[in-house]
Parts: structure tokens; C-alpha cells; sequence
């Protein structure tokens, strides 16, 4: 009998031994599925783009009857933004080393003298303002970041020529006739005496390529602006305009044009490969 007890408990032993080690086998099988499952996904992972969604489309520009410094032999001038001439050398800001400089206008990116436009007039508190269109990017406060001029709040900080960092105070809409889109060799402009971007209908966000799990590249709104408008820029080095053409073609420009087909088939890919 107790020879039959020791049996039967040796058997039940060695069954539950068995039902541990093939759960063990199935936890571990589960394990390298999962491991196998997610290293696939790993290898096929394209390079992902974030997609802000776009901003509204429009006449977003600046107004002709904006004052613009120039710097013509050295002497600087006040100028109507609708007499500036390819080849002028306006007032710019130099944002790396935080200093007025001053750099050729290379585009009119778009022209349009007949339309009547809504404007955002941002007033500012050591007198300044400056007339800007709702989707056009312009450089608030200390770290001079773009944002589109419909998002600026009150309180908020521009940077103008004569005092340097100043609060908005009010924003009020006007209407105007006309727009014009100067583009300059560094992306930005002073307009009224405010520092604003060349650029407009750029999402706020900029997009976000996610190259791996661990890998993300941000891209701001004015590095696409500078990014786009870079080949330009280098065949106006190459290649230089006979200065004092005022090249106003009417509409918005073909290269623009082409940008924007390029920037809008980015936000609507759900992945781009080989970036």
C-alpha cells in the first residue's frame, strides 16, 4: 500500500512538473511572438510625419502702404513697401546674433494691387504698429519664435527697430487695398518698423518628422520657410538680378506656387520614406 501511495504521488508530481514547464514553454512562446511582432513593425516603420493641420488659405501678405528701411550707399531710408525694387536692401534682423542688419529683397512672392484685404492692426506700446495679414508669421517674444499673427494675444512681445522688445496693446482688424509678400535672403523684414516674417500659410506647429522610436526632428515654420526658399536664394547669389526691377508680377508666384503643392502634399502623406 504504501508502495502504491509513493507511486501515485510520484505521478502527480510529475504531471504538475509537466503542466509548469509547458506553461513555461507557452509564456515564452507568447514572449518571442510579441518580440518577433514588434521587430517587424520596427524594420517596416516608414519615417513618420506629424501633420499639423494646414492653415486657412487667404491673401495673407502685408500692406503696399507699409513703411519699409532701406539702405541705399550707406544712408538709411524710409520707403513705401509698394516702391521697393528687387535688388533693395532692406532692414532685416539677424536672429543667431541678435543684431539689425540689413539684406536684399529677392522675391515678391505675391503681388495683388486691387483687392481689399482684412488686416490685423497690432499696436504696440512705444507707438509702433504694424498691419499684417491673419495666416502671416510673425516673431514674438525674447527668442524671436513665429507664430501666425492671429494667435498673438495682447501682453504679448514684439521686436521693433527703435525700442527693442515692446508689449502688444491692441489688436484691431482693418481693411485695406492691396497686399505684397517680400521675400528677403535671411526670411524676415522689418514692416512699420516691426520684425515679422517673410512667410505666411505655414502651420504653427511646423512639422514633426519621426525618423525611430527614439528619434524625433522638429522643423519650425520659418526653417520650412528658410528650407523652401533656399534654392532661390542661392541662384540670386548665382545668378544675380539686374537690380532695380520691380518685378511685380501680378498673382502669386510660380515657385511659390510650387512650395505650396510641395508643403500641402506633406500634410496630407501619411509617411514619407527615405528622409
Amino acid at each position: 500500500a504504501r508502495r502504491v501511495q509513493a507511486a501515485e504521488r510520484k505521478r502527480k508530481a510529475d504531471e504538475e512538473e509537466q503542466k509548469r514547464v509547458q506553461l513555461a514553454a507557452e509564456r515564452k512562446r507568447q514572449a518571442d511572438e510579441e518580440a518577433r511582432k514588434q521587430s517587424e513593425a520596427s524594420n517596416k516603420r516608414d519615417t513618420t510625419i506629424e501633420r499639423p493641420a494646414p492653415p486657412k488659405k487667404g491673401k495673407n501678405c502685408f500692406s503696399p502702404e507699409s513703411t519699409i528701411t532701406i539702405q541705399d550707399n550707406g544712408v538709411e531710408l524710409q520707403e513705401k513697401m509698394a516702391n521697393l525694387k528687387i535688388g533693395d536692401i532692406v532692414q532685416c534682423y539677424d536672429v543667431t546674433n541678435k543684431r539689425i542688419i540689413f539684406s536684399p529683397l529677392i522675391l515678391w512672392a505675391h503681388v495683388d494691387k486691387d483687392s481689399t484685404v482684412n488686416y490685423l492692426q497690432i499696436d504696440l506700446e512705444d507707438g509702433s504698429a504694424i498691419k499684417i495679414s491673419e495666416e502671416h508669421l510673425i516673431m514674438v517674444g525674447l527668442s524671436h519664435k513665429t507664430k501666425l499673427a492671429r494667435d498673438v494675444k495682447l501682453g504679448e512681445t514684439l521686436f521693433t527697430s527703435t525700442s527693442g522688445y515692446t508689449k502688444v496693446i491692441s489688436i484691431t482688424q482693418v481693411r485695406q487695398v492691396g497686399l505684397l509678400a517680400p521675400i528677403t535672403a535671411v526670411g524676415n523684414l522689418f514692416v512699420d518698423g516691426v520684425l515679422a516674417s517673410c512667410y505666411a500659410n505655414i502651420g504653427p506647429e511646423g512639422l514633426t518628422i519621426i525618423l525611430c522610436k527614439e528619434l524625433e526632428v522638429h522643423i519650425s515654420p520659418q526653417t520650412i520657410g528658410n528650407i523652401g526658399f533656399f534654392p532661390l536664394r542661392l541662384a540670386r547669389k548665382l545668378f544675380k538680378k539686374k537690380n532695380g526691377q520691380q518685378d511685380m508680377t501680378l498673382g502669386l508666384h510660380p515657385y511659390v506656387q510650387f512650395l505650396f503643392r510641395v508643403y500641402e502634399n506633406l500634410l496630407t502623406k501619411k509617411t514619407m520614406h527615405g528622409v
